[in-house]
């Protein structure tokens, strides 16, 4: 390997600066923690979606299951897993941000 050749592996670009070139190149303003906070909401969103679908089929499942137990059993599991689910991606959102803002930026609630 020649010098030439090890000079383009280390550039002094940092990965954060190469990572927001990288987003203004194919249309994304902003810095990091702006993408980072416009992905994450739109995971929780899309995550949302999916939640709301899962409830709508499992209450279907339960409406046209004329009585049987597996069926009913199904679609009541399908609820408790799906309800789960949500509920732990949401604790999971809050505490993570509780952590960045209030331990390591002092900023919840201003």
């Amino acid at each position: 390997m020649s010098m030439m050749s090890i000079g383009s592996f280390c550039s002094a670009a940092s990965p954060r600066t190469k990572l927001e070139a990288t987003g203004k190149a194919i249309g994304l303003e902003g810095n990091f923690s702006t993408l980072t906070g416009t992905i994450i909401m739109g995971i929780l969103g899309a995550v949302a979606i999916i939640f709301l679908i899962l409830v709508v089929y499992a209450g279907l499942l339960w409406l046209l299951a004329q009585g049987e137990t597996t069926k009913i059993k199904k679609a009541k599991d399908l609820l408790i897993w799906s309800t789960a689910g949500v509920v732990i991606m949401f604790l999971s959102y809050g505490i993570t941000y509780f952590f960045f803002f209030s331990v390591l930026f002092n900023k919840v609630g201003r």
